[in-house]
This record gives structure tokens, C-alpha cells and sequence, in this order.
């Protein structure tokens, strides 16, 4: 099950994230290196499902902390209609970025470029930003 190249699945179910890169073992054999991201109440579990699965003899943790922006979706009216714009948040940033499926469907819709959209979208978002300060 761990070993399995398959892409389409992750190695290690309930992870946040894991990679399998090929690494050279001792003696140049070699081996895969199989790098689990997780939170820290699934890593005993975890830990214990590469245990089960793999030829390993032993498990490095390592635990660490992440920063990380407040995540919103908010809708901004254009001309061409209602566009959904992903807002992260926080530490003094603030970042949006409009989803491009709803700006294709509009420029598609309005016969018009795409960054035609994306600008009217972010200049309706700056200008909402402004009336809130």
C-alpha cells in the first residue's frame, strides 16, 4: 500500500500532504524517502499505518508550528456580473485573488478578454476595501 506509484491516491491517507521522492540508501541501494505533513493529533496513527505498511525500522518526527493568512471568499459585482474572489487576511496583508472559473464564464458570456474581467474585479474589490477603512 505505501510503496504504491499510484498518483491518483496519497500514500498516506489523512495526511495534509507527503511526497516519495527516490533517495540512495547505504551502499547505494536504493530506497524511497516518505515525507508525511499532518496534524499533530493524527501522527501516532499516522506513524503507526507507515509502520505497518513499510520495510522501516524507524520514524523520524519532527513537530512545527505554521503561520498562516485567514482565508474568505467574498462576491464582487462588475458590469459583466458576480465574480467569486478568494481573500486571504492578516499580519497586516491582505491578498485576493478572483476564481478564474467565474472570470472565464464572464469574458466567455461578454465577449470580452478575461484581464478585462480580472481588472474590473480588482478595482471593485480595492474600492470596497476603501469604503470599509
Amino acid at each position: 500500500m505505501m510503496q504504491s506509484r499510484d498518483r491518483e491516491r496519497k500514500p498516506v491517507p489523512d495526511s495534509l500532504m507527503d511526497a516519495m521522492p527516490s533517495v540512495k540508501r547505504r551502499q547505494c541501494r536504493p530506497g524511497i524517502l516518505l515525507s508525511v505533513i499532518c496534524l499533530p493529533e493524527d501522527a501516532d496513527r499516522l506513524a503507526k499505518i507507515m509502520m505497518k505498511h513499510t520495510t522501516t525500522l524507524g520514524i523520524r518526527r519532527q513537530d512545527m508550528s505554521r503561520y498562516v493568512l485567514q482565508r474568505a471568499v467574498e462576491t464582487v459585482k462588475t458590469p459583466y456580473g458576480p465574480v467569486r474572489m478568494k481573500k486571504a487576511s492578516g499580519m497586516g496583508i491582505v491578498r485576493r485573488k478572483a476564481e478564474y472559473e467565474d472570470l472565464a464564464a464572464l469574458a466567455q458570456e461578454n465577449k470580452v478578454s478575461l484581464e478585462e474581467v480580472r481588472r474590473l474585479c480588482n478595482a471593485q474589490a480595492e474600492c470596497r476595501e476603501e469604503d470599509k477603512e
